[in-house]
């Protein structure tokens, strides 16, 4: 990133207790609405708002995800709806979500990196932008380095680095795919949302070419979901010596415990695969709280609680199906992306931890008339 000036004017700190304002040398605005209120003809209008994510909180992962999501939304609404505003960037800063190998991540503020990737997408004309400070050390000269070097979307700052984020192609090896093949072959694999079309093709391809034989699939329904009788006696066919469909509520941590405490030890879990979700798609400009918490509770309190109850499993397999909608920030899934983004950040810490974990980012695909998408048509 090239050198800049650093120039304060036009700058301010939204948010957070005043810490970083002090460090930058810039005035903080504890209360957006009420220094919206003192404006007046000779208010000078901002040309940069820099938001202040960086406090860690305390409390259970997945209730702070969901407040992490409500109160950046919240802000996200007031900013961009604001005209006195007029074409301010504005820069979200977080510490430890992107974070470094051996930091842990600050998992509930994942949301808000989602959610601020799709305010980028959706205004793309704007500077809105992700920082993420990996400690808690003095980084107040890289900051202002990059605050004043627009043209990177997102950047971790930290240490001796300021690091660009970047797609890059990567290729599989295939003695890791010979190795989980047979690692999944003699237990159980489990996987949520299991009766949908995806879910189906899924527990065909564990049989077809992970040699899997025990299968827990999990709805709402349980046995009750279209199909599903018909899709436990097609996987049978296929070479399954046993498939169980139960009915699972992944959005209640007691449900999942239960869920994993019945998985027998004669054929033990050896892979989760998490599918469950749903779509209530908006612009962040009309997206209310209950469509974030109705997109974020399967993805994220089901992923939550599927780590939780098999940390200490020997899994060979723990696999997030997310959506490239967290990965680049989806126009109009905000939400969606905000929950998917959550299921990156949280693989990233189970292999930094040792653990097991992929999370796969799945664009549109065609389907039949069952899926999250088979109501799209060829135009969309």
């Amino acid at each position: 990133v090239p050198e800049s000036p650093w120039q304060p004017e036009g700058r301010f700190v939204l948010g957070g207790d005043g810490a970083l304002a002090s460090a930058l040398g810039l005035e903080h605005i504890a209360d957006l609405q009420a220094w919206l209120a003192g404006f007046d003809d000779e208010t000078a209008r901002p040309t940069q708002l820099v938001v202040d994510a960086t406090a860690q909180v305390d409390g259970d992962v997945e209730s702070l995800a969901n407040e992490c999501a409500r109160e950046t939304l919240s802000t996200l609404q007031a900013l961009l709806a604001e005209e006195r505003l007029g074409d301010a960037g504005i820069v979200w800063v977080t510490r430890g979500v992107m974070g470094a190998v051996g930091i842990a991540r600050d998992l509930a503020r994942a949301t808000t990196w989602g959610l601020v990737r799709s305010a980028g997408s959706e205004n793309p004309g704007r500077e809105i932008r992700l920082v993420d400070l990996v400690s808690s050390k003095d980084v107040s000269a890289k900051l202002q380095h990059v605050l004043s070097y627009p043209h990177e979307n997102e950047l971790l700052v930290g240490g001796e680095s300021i690091l660009g984020r970047r797609l890059i192609a990567i290729r599989k090896d295939e003695e890791e795919a010979t190795s989980e093949e047979n690692a999944l072959s003699g237990g159980t694999v489990l996987i949520t949302g299991g009766t949908g079309e995806l879910g189906a093709s899924v527990a065909r391809h564990m049989i077809a070419e992970h040699g899997v034989n025990h299968l827990i699939l999990t709805s709402r329904r349980g046995m009750g979901a279209p199909g599903a009788e018909e899709l436990v006696a097609s996987l049978e066919d296929l070479g399954a010596d046993s498939v169980r469909v139960v009915g699972c509520d992944v959005t209640q941590r007691r449900s999942v415990k239960e869920l994993i405490d019945s998985v027998g030890t004669s054929h033990p879990l050896r892979g989760v695969l998490h599918l469950a979700g749903v779509l209530d798609d908006g612009i962040i400009g009309q997206l209310t709280d209950d469509q974030l918490e109705r997109v974020l509770a399967p993805k994220v309190k089901g992923a939550w609680y599927l780590h939780e109850f098999t940390q200490d499993l020997e899994l060979s397999a723990f696999v997030l199906f997310g959506s490239v909608a967290g990965t680049m920030g989806g126009p109009g899934q905000a939400n969606y992306a905000a929950a998917n983004t959550f299921l990156d950040v949280l693989a990233e810490q189970r292999m930094a931890d040792g653990l097991v974990a992929k999370s796969l980012a799945w664009g549109f695909w065609e389907q039949s008339g069952v899926g999250m998408t088979a109501h799209l048509g060829a135009a969309d």
